[in-house]
């Protein structure tokens, strides 16, 4: 769902034409009719799809995500190559890639994934209150949503993403600091 090679941030966008045939095809009616407002511009892309920031017809704000056509053929795709060039320097590794390969045919229908988001978010709340309090999954609006369209709530601020990237630039600089701390007794000494 998250991390995969070929969904990474900043990807180019789509034209705004394709997304919408893909809106009203997946869901049914003009996207005027299915929301108040639609910003054409991404807020994010990656290889196989995009998000959008709207506002629904009740004047909540979502983010809808949109998946490209020909998306999963192309990730399959770019696997069974990775797979041809492994068979010829690392066959050892084919058995991994047959795997992966099996669970990312599954991550091609944004339903499950809403299904997922939500069962997450049911979960934290009963299971791990405190942690909800520091951990928010949007919840899904599935009348809003298909096997190619995912619209969930907006939620405004830090991403995971950035947070472990802070923290782990953090943690780098820390460590930084720790060896030059560690390094000069010894070049007072004249150690080296």
């Amino acid at each position: 769902m998250f991390g995969w090679c070929w969904c990474v941030d900043d990807a180019p966008a789509r034209p705004w034409r394709v997304t919408k045939r893909v809106l009203e095809r997946e869901l049914g009616r003009p996207v005027s009719e299915l929301f108040g407002h639609f910003e054409l511009e991404p807020v994010g892309a990656a290889s196989i799809g995009q998000v959008h920031r709207a506002t629904t017809l009740d004047n909540r704000t979502v983010a809808v995500k949109v998946m490209y056509p020909g998306g999963r053929q192309l990730v399959l795709s770019d696997l069974s190559n990775v797979r041809r060039v492994l068979r010829l320097v690392k066959p050892a590794l084919l058995p991994a890639v047959d795997e992966f390969r099996m669970r990312v045919k599954g991550e091609f229908d944004y339903r499950k994934e809403a299904a997922q988001m939500d069962a997450c978010g049911r979960y934290l709340r009963s299971k791990r209150p405190r942690l909800a309090r520091r951990i928010a999954v949007p919840a899904s609006l599935p009348e809003l949503s298909s096997r190619k369209v995912l619209t969930m709530a907006w939620l405004s601020g830090r991403s995971l993403r950035s947070d472990l990237e802070e923290r782990t630039h953090a943690a780098r600089r820390s460590n930084a600091l720790s060896l030059i701390h560690i390094s000069e007794p010894t070049r007072r000494r004249g150690i080296s």
